[in-house]
């Protein structure tokens, strides 16, 4: 499984609600413009890129980052919801 932090900074309220839609088709928001995004194979996170370049314009701030296993060993959080490695399985 494949793991992607999402963030985005887009001023149009509609194309943003928009975007958080289809990112949160694949995972979890963890802020308000970022989310943590599962994959099962590149295939997969390649159609949500041709998803997303559907709903906005060339110019829109979206990026993402893979996670690695060991990234997210690495990583922590201050709250109660440090982030996680993907689910074992995951229903569709």
């Amino acid at each position: 499984m494949l793991c992607y932090l999402f963030c985005y900074d887009i001023e149009d309220d509609r194309l943003r609600d928009r975007a958080a839609t289809s990112l949160l088709k694949h995972g979890q928001r963890v802020q308000e413009s970022v989310f943590e995004l599962w994959f099962r194979s590149p295939a997969h996170f390649k159609q949500l890129q041709a998803e997303l370049r559907g709903l906005l314009p060339t110019n829109s701030n979206l990026r993402w980052y893979r996670l690695s296993d060991t990234a997210l060993a690495d990583s922590g959080s201050l709250d109660a919801h440090p982030p996680r490695k993907p689910p074992a399985v995951q229903i569709w």
